[in-house]
């Protein structure tokens, strides 16, 4: 299943490459979980856990999980407007859990990449074409949380710092993938950024764990610099840097084993 908001850096176009990389594992944990697309993409393990510090990330999932049935109520009276947009946008922090989640995967679904940013009323283009539009798109919003809570109803949701989640969940079983804000990442408040001295703590630890690794970076010098030694494969991925623009990047997939050769 796709996962149910967008999200930068979101590898859809990595996702089938990167789920064939995986070796066999008994517990996968996605480090920087952000939207979870490859957890959604993929068969469950014995073991998933997904971790974020966003605590609206984190919150949306859990809710999701936990309150699917009272979160796509909400959605059978929304209105898709640009001042429902404007007001979820400006709207004080210390809502409910429900009112939070609704805010969060608002501003992701209806608005351009899903950043939160800029009203976009249909940004799914199949949508452009139904009969009822606007109902249609707040039907695929319930229909989307009620399949999310589904899938992640024996995943163990959390809000920790990524040292922190790799220290906790190593053993020589678990499969490790990270995806953490790049390198050359454009400041964007929603997602976060991070410093030059924690990408270098990132690398350091993946270096000494006892399982396995994917990580996915920006093809930039200092990713270079930190990743000298292990196994490296180059992917042209399309970024969109506008409404309807796009341009090819180059992006590194790493790890601490062999990578399958894949097209």
């Amino acid at each position: 299943m796709n996962s149910p908001f967008a999200w930068p850096g979101g590898k859809k176009h990595l996702k089938k490459r990167l789920l064939q990389m995986m070796p066999a594992h008994e517990a996968y944990v996605e480090v920087f979980s952000g939207s979870a697309k490859l957890l959604f993409a993929k068969e469950p393990s014995p073991w998933e856990i997904l971790n974020d510090i966003n605590s609206d990330v984190v919150n949306f999932f859990r809710v999701a999980r936990h309150r699917a049935a009272e979160l796509a109520e909400r959605f059978e009276h929304e209105v898709i407007a640009s001042q429902r947009f404007k007001a979820l946008r400006s709207a004080a922090d210390g809502a409910s859990e429900i009112d939070q989640a609704l805010r969060f995967i608002y501003l992701a679904w209806w608005s351009f990449g899903g950043k939160g940013e800029h009203f976009a009323s249909l940004r799914i283009s199949e949508l452009r074409k139904a009969k009822h539009p606007v109902k249609r798109s707040l039907r695929l919003v319930r229909d989307l949380i009620h399949r999310t809570a589904d899938r992640l109803v024996d995943v163990l949701i959390e809000n920790r710092d990524f040292l922190e989640c790799i220290d906790r969940y190593d053993s020589t079983d678990t499969l490790f993938y990270c995806d953490p804000p790049y390198t050359s990442f454009s400041k964007i408040a929603r997602y976060g950024e991070m410093a030059e001295a924690r990408h270098r703590d990132l690398v350091s630890r993946l270096r000494k764990i006892r399982g396995k690794f994917i990580l996915s970076y920006d093809d930039s010098p200092l990713v270079r610099s930190l990743t000298d030694g292990l196994e490296i494969q180059e992917a042209r991925v399309p970024y969109t840097i506008a409404a309807g623009e796009a341009k090819i990047g180059r992006e590194l997939i790493i790890s601490n084993f062999r990578l399958k050769s894949v097209a």
